[in-house]
């Protein structure tokens, strides 16, 4: 993060994570399930800090937005495609130092999932879908 104001920082995060897809209603198909789907979130946008009373303790609320980029490699479905998104968050966070936090927070990450390449031949669209984290990191600041 990069102190803004006494309250207001800019943040920027980035996350990993890999999941099996499930596909409904694929034509001919029926339901399919494809494991080695792989994801990155990567967002940037401003986080309001409210301190709660004297302790180093405080709440915060975040917008930002970003992009998702996300892949599959499966004999039967390979391919991969960058999209928009943006995300809110709450969340608290502990100083340790003047530079350094504990930090733990429930984030929304809401992306288009436009089809994988081979999954369109299959005639599976993508979506908006959520994608709720619920992250606890160390916070550097600069």
């Amino acid at each position: 993060s990069i102190r803004l104001r006494k309250n207001l920082n800019v943040v920027g995060s980035a996350l990993h994570g890999t999941s099996d897809w499930s596909f409904d209603e694929v034509p001919l198909l029926g339901s399919v399930t494809v494991d080695g789907a792989s994801l990155w979130f990567l967002d940037a946008g401003l986080q309001l800090q409210l301190p709660l009373g004297a302790s180093p303790v405080s709440a915060f609320a975040q917008a930002t937005a970003g992009a998702i980029r996300y892949a599959v490699n499966n004999p039967l479905l390979t391919g991969n495609a960058v999209n928009f998104t943006w995300s809110g968050a709450l969340g608290v966070v502990a100083q340790l130092g003047p530079r350094l936090s504990l930090q733990g927070q429930l984030k929304d990450y809401v992306a288009s999932f436009r089809s994988v390449d081979d999954a369109s031949a299959f005639g599976v669209e993508g979506q908006r879908a959520h994608t709720l984290a619920a992250l606890i990191g160390i916070g550097v600041g600069f």
